[in-house]
């Protein structure tokens, strides 16, 4: 399990998660033709401001899922002691 989670090769959600990136891509680009120079450095910085908010919950989910686990394994060992 440890390897699996250690693999930075791995591709996680993928095939959709490509896919949507293609289309948040192209969906990015058409609107950027329609929009002036403040335009875009607006949708520039909304898009910025939505990576931080994806990054900030990624690690929160990471870091409660860690914990998770070690709750997880530490209740395993009590329970192993007891008997």
């Amino acid at each position: 399990m440890i390897e699996r989670l250690m693999d930075m090769e791995r591709l996680y959600g993928e095939p959709e998660y490509g896919k949507l990136s293609q289309q948040i891509i192209h969906l990015r680009k058409m609107l950027e033709k329609q929009l002036d120079e403040e335009g875009v450095a607006y949708l520039e910085r909304l898009s910025d401001a939505y990576i931080r908010q994806g990054s900030v919950a990624l690690t929160d989910a990471f870091a409660d899922g860690f914990w998770c686990a070690v709750e997880i394994a530490l209740d395993y060992l009590r329970r192993k002691n007891l008997q």
